[in-house]
């Protein structure tokens, strides 16, 4: 299966267990935290598998947003683990 950048971004109400989380994402071939509720994941998975996946760590009123990011039009300011992580898969 092709790899993948997927972005997913959380607006949680409630915090999750994050320890849980983590053990979702690490389904992932890899991954890197954006922010402190944005990842970006190295994946063979679609969007939809990553929604099934994540969805179990939703409260009420949590929304979350799945997507396949282009990285070859990109730009921006951040570290440099962040620039190395997205040089080492692509």
């Amino acid at each position: 299966m092709p790899q993948r950048f997927i972005q997913i971004t959380f607006d949680f109400k409630r915090q999750p267990d994050m320890a849980e989380l983590n053990e979702t994402l690490n389904k992932a071939n890899d991954w890197i935290t954006i922010a402190p509720n944005c990842w970006l994941l190295w994946t063979s998975s679609e969007a939809d598998k990553w929604y099934s996946r994540v969805k179990k760590h939703l409260s009420d009123g949590d929304r979350v947003f799945i997507c396949e990011v282009n990285i070859e039009d990109r730009s921006g300011w951040m570290p440099r683990k962040f620039w190395e992580f997205i040089r080492e898969h692509q």
